[in-house]
């Protein structure tokens, strides 16, 4: 008889009883309930055909995405909004919302809260440095804010120290502009602006909340950068295939050489504020390794060279030479 039912079963729901023991074991740490979250999928694929055409389709994909949830410990509970089953491009993937990030980054003990912001044309923003909340006065129940220009995410370390970072409209357009999707016209950066806007802004700010110990929160930005294909960008620039970016406010344009012919004395001001901040950061976080990430994806050429420069300037030395 139980034969029968196993011969009764949908490709993906058989591939999904068969993880049920992997599941157990990656859930240990997070306390999730196994039939909870597999009736939680199951929910799912009854509720989209297509995305239960796709797991039938692809049943591995379907227990990977199960598998993921397990190892980044968020539960699939439509009531909470934090992770997602989604079909993309034949595969069922496992997204994960911005609310899904910050929990986990609160979970691991990372921060003890955050927010991100959009900030429109007729609000009212004055950022006040990377590490003070900045004030965005709005009516948030208004339409008549403008044109969107950029968002914000501010973050709290367990020690009290505010983190802020921010995103420009450039960088949000050269994020969305990596998603073969968005240049379909279709899928999530097109149906939900406004929510990938905050996950990209989160994303970037987690790389100042991330340390060896938080492995949930490391695993679930791989998944969304290596597996669901959200992977930023280098810069503004190189998104579109172009060897250039703006100055800060300058409305300019300066072509970047090749980082082996480049001088960092030619960097642009935007540059040079940034890099300059980014040190400030990490002197207070001792996040070195999250900062070289930042500048490598951030900048090109005499930029880039300029920020490297600075950067092992400013690094003490004994993590100069942990880092080798």
């Amino acid at each position: 008889m139980a034969q029968q039912q196993q011969q009764q079963l949908a490709p993906y729901e058989g591939a999904i009883e068969a993880a049920r023991e992997r599941f157990q074991e990656l859930a240990k740490s997070s306390g999730l309930d196994v039939e909870a979250e597999v009736m939680f999928a199951y929910q799912a694929f009854s509720q989209n055909g297509f995305l239960a055409k796709v797991a039938n389709q692809n049943p591995a994909s379907a227990q990977m995405a199960v598998i993921n949830v397990a190892a980044v410990g968020l539960t699939l509970n439509p009531a909470q909004g934090l992770a997602f089953l989604v079909p993309r491009d034949g595969q069922v993937l496992l997204d994960i919302s911005y609310r899904g990030l910050i929990k986990l980054a609160m979970d691991e003990g990372a921060i003890t809260a955050a927010k991100a912001e959009l900030v429109y044309e007729k609000d009212h923003f004055a950022y006040n440095g990377p590490f003070q909340v900045p004030d965005h006065q709005c009516n948030p129940f208004s339409d008549q804010r403008g044109a969107m220009v950029g968002a914000y995410c501010s973050a709290k370390l367990p020690d009290g120290t505010w983190l802020t970072e921010t995103m420009s409209m450039a960088d949000i357009e050269a994020v969305k502009a990596t998603s073969q999707s968005a240049q379909k016209g279709k899928g999530p950066w097109v149906e939900f602006f406004g929510e990938m806007v905050k996950k990209a802004i989160t994303k970037r700010a987690s790389k100042w909340w991330q340390s060896a110990s938080h492995e949930r929160l490391a695993e679930a930005i791989r998944l969304l950068n290596e597996g669901n294909g959200e992977g930023f960008a280098a810069s503004a620039g190189s998104a579109t295939g172009a060897s250039s970016r703006p100055d800060a406010g300058s409305g300019q344009t300066f072509e970047q050489p090749p980082e082996e012919t480049a001088y960092p004395e030619q960097a642009s001001d935007f540059a040079r504020a940034k890099t300059a901040r980014v040190i400030e950061r990490a002197q207070k976080t001792g996040q070195w390794a999250a900062a070289e990430e930042y500048v490598g994806d951030r900048f090109q050429g005499h930029d880039l060279v300029y920020a490297k420069q600075q950067l092992a300037q400013a690094k003490p030395a004994e993590s100069t030479a942990d880092s080798e």
